[in-house]
């Protein structure tokens, strides 16, 4: 698996403790990604990686009541930053999912499997978004993300 040895979760666990069970959250999510990146940049050099939502701000968004994320309950909203990704798909699609494109649903099965490790309050469920650079503009670069 890209980026992790042995013993891997529990030297996170342990750096991200003293940041409080949300923090950790997040920073526990932004390093598992991290370390599959070089795999997703071997299909687009120039993909930006990220996730936004609950994770990123660390609340429900306004239209879920604000409410502070729930450790025990949440979802990883990943996407992907990529016009050369984006063009694999029909004009039409609304949801371009990573599952569609060869060798990334391996990354999303990787990145599923470590964040349950991690996460065990993590929906069993993870898959990329595909934006284009004008759609992440328009949609997610005003609200609360981590892009990487």
């Amino acid at each position: 698996m890209a980026g992790f040895n042995s013993g891997w979760a529990e030297g996170l666990l342990s750096e991200i403790g003293a940041g409080g069970a949300r923090a950790g959250i997040r920073h526990g999510v932004k390093t598992v990604m991290r370390a599959e990146a070089a795999a997703i940049r071997e299909l687009d050099d120039a993909a930006r990686i990220g996730f936004r939502g609950s994770v990123a701000r660390l609340a429900k968004g306004p239209h879920k009541g604000g409410m502070p994320l729930d450790s025990c309950n949440f979802d990883v909203d990943a996407f992907i930053v990529s016009d050369k990704l984006a063009k694999q798909f029909p004009k039409r699609v609304w949801f371009r999912a990573g599952s569609n494109i060869s060798g990334l649903s391996e990354v999303q099965s990787r990145l599923l499997k470590r964040l349950k490790e991690l996460l065990p309050g993590m929906r069993n469920e993870f898959a990329f978004r595909i934006y284009t650079e004008a759609e992440y503009l328009k949609k997610i670069a005003k609200d609360a993300h981590v892009i990487f």
